[in-house]
């Protein structure tokens, strides 16, 4: 019973995230329309990484990987007291330091954008420029929605996390379809406004429930509780163990703004979003239900549940990754043409962009695994492993992107699979150390659970493949209607083996069922 409402949970959380995606997409979608490829996309790229990649990189795995354990660890005996003021006191020391890295981003947004982006002309960096100076505040309020995310779920409340980015989506999509009688360079303006404004509606829309429910945190901050202590001090180790993907990120559109590909770094931008839409869609349901589940296993010294929840969670992961990474390998086409192919975004572009997103989208497994395997690193508050599985995975990006950017001659591709190979090496490190936190898969169970994904994934793959050959549908000239008909079709035929096993397990526990009824009788 505790399993079944834990997988409605998780496909409930799965279904939020999805439409909160799916605002995203079309955002994306309406912005490439006006923008295409040109100087105001690229502008616009460039300014909007910095300030998710720097907040990633510093605080969001400090958030993650250090409050939630310590929030979670507190005893019953005098728990909200305690646990309110721990919250306060971590409040302010985010607020305080993502004050802090605003004004310096700030002073030196000139040099900021020069190092993640090259190649920009006087007016494209100028106009980068303001606009990471727009949206870089909005650090402030992510910081305040990652921490009330985190109580939100540790509460068991895990639908308004993942569906506040919702409202903010929305705000952005109506203002593009809006827009259309400004200027480019004003209209981007503005949306940067949107962008920072959309954050703000977040925090609210996350503090409300609480304020609600008369669980607002107005306790005297305690910097000396042995919690807040080792939740500070774990920031420094923790945030180096999740470095690998902001840091990777910056690292890929940098080669990809020096590649052979016009606009390189939107093009990557472009292709990005779509896989970041469907590996967090694959991933984040199952790791944000997850991982307050593993802190209070953690916690309780239940090492027999703790290592029965990973491997659970890491196996349908793959489970569920696997075949749906070469679904959108296969239709990442139809993706491109249905959300991008329109007005200043050519065939040029669609086709750059399809076969960067299609290399991308092969490694959606190793990133959902690798954030089931780093959540239980956290849980057990060991941060050693993930440090070497991240800087290790840093350096192969940068390696095998430079070394493929040389022998392809600097095509966009080999940033895409640096990317890539780094996520592929640092899921595998992780793996390989899991033995130190307690948690042991034997070869012959390792193979056992690998076939049970393999097969059914192989068998998927054959089906929509053939169909989709069947069809000989070209995207970049086939209606936007079309294109979804036969993304449809070919989703359905991978569905095939896994229906298949399903109404067959389902018949045997209802035989299992009917013959024990018999017995009884």
């Amino acid at each position: 019973m505790r399993e079944r409402k834990a997988v409605r949970t998780v496909a409930t959380m799965t279904f939020a995230t999805l439409f909160s995606k799916f605002l995203g997409a079309l955002r994306n979608a309406l912005f490439s329309a006006p923008f295409g490829t040109g100087s105001e996309a690229v502008a616009f790229t460039a300014a909007q990484r910095l300030p998710l990649s720097f907040f990633d990189i510093l605080f969001s795995a400090a958030i993650t990987g250090c409050f939630i354990p310590a929030y979670n660890s507190f005893s019953t005996n005098n728990k909200n007291k305690k646990r309110d003021s721990f919250t306060t006191a971590f409040f302010l020391v985010v607020i305080c330091a993502t004050v802090l890295m605003t004004v310096m981003a700030e002073l030196f947004a000139p040099q900021l954008i020069s190092l993640t982006v090259r190649g920009l002309d006087t007016d494209t960096h100028a106009l980068a420029v303001l606009l990471m100076r727009i949206m870089f505040p909005s650090v402030i309020f992510i910081g305040s929605c990652y921490i009330l995310s985190g109580i939100l779920q540790s509460k068991g409340r895990f639908i308004l996390p993942a569906l506040v980015s919702s409202g903010s989506n929305i705000l952005s999509v109506v203002y593009l379809l809006h827009f259309s009688h400004l200027k480019k360079r004003t209209a981007i303006i503005y949306l940067a406004v949107i962008y920072t404004v959309s954050w703000a509606v977040q925090f609210l829309t996350l503090l409300l429930p609480l304020i609600c429910r008369h669980k607002t945190y107005r306790k005297v901050p305690d910097f000396r509780s042995t919690e807040f202590k080792k939740a500070i001090t774990g920031i420094p180790a923790t945030a180096l163990s999740s470095c690998l993907v902001p840091t990777a990120l910056l690292v890929s559109t940098f080669f990809a703004s020096l590649s052979s590909t016009p606009g390189g770094a939107s093009v990557f931008d472009y292709s990005y979003i779509i896989y970041i839409i469907a590996a967090g869609t694959l991933s984040h349901g199952i790791s944000g239900f997850i991982f307050p589940s593993l802190s209070r296993l953690a916690h309780l010294d239940d090492g027999k549940e703790f290592s029965s929840a990973v491997k659970k969670a890491l196996y349908y992961s793959v489970y569920i990754s696997l075949p749906c990474s070469l679904f959108f390998a296969l239709i990442s086409r139809e993706m491109v043409s249905v959300l991008y192919l329109r007005d200043s975004f050519t065939n040029e572009d669609a086709v750059a962009v399809s076969r960067l997103l299609g290399t991308m989208v092969l490694f959606i497994p190793f990133y959902s695994a690798g954030e089931i395997l780093l959540r239980a690193f956290y849980s057990k508050k060991h941060r050693g492993v993930p440090i070497i599985a991240a800087v290790t995975g840093v350096l192969i990006t940068v390696y095998a992107t430079l070394l493929l950017s040389y022998f392809t001659n600097k095509n966009i591709l080999s940033a895409g699979v640096g990317y890539g190979v780094g996520q592929l090496i640092s899921s595998l490190i992780l793996f390989i150390f899991l033995p130190r936190i307690g948690v042991k898969i034997t070869a012959w169970r390792f193979l056992y659970h690998g076939l049970k994904i393999i097969i059914p994934t192989a068998f998927s793959a054959a089906m929509m493949v053939t169909l989709y050959r069947f069809t000989g549908n070209n995207p970049f000239t086939a209606e936007a209607h079309k294109d979804i008909l036969v993304s449809l079709a070919v989703l359905s035929a991978g569905l095939v083996p896994y229906t298949i096993r399903y109404l067959s397990v389902k018949l045997k526990n209802m035989k299992g069922g009917s013959d024990i009824e018999n017995k009884k009788q």
